[in-house]
């Protein structure tokens, strides 16, 4: 077997997980922000943070 005819697929792998990873992470972030634009019918920070301190 000569090693010369074959990729090495670490790489590959590593691409693959890399991209798994992000894609989960970004599944995540929109589950947040889903949620919380549920409970504050808003995305801006001011007028959540106004709204959690008068809570």
């Amino acid at each position: 077997i000569d090693p010369a005819h074959y990729v090495n697929p670490l790489p590959h792998v590593l691409m693959l997980t890399a991209i798994v990873v992000s894609v989960s992470t970004f599944g995540v972030a929109l589950a947040l922000a889903i949620k919380i634009y549920q409970r504050y019918k808003t995305l801006e920070e001011d007028e959540i943070l106004t709204r959690i301190r008068e809570s």
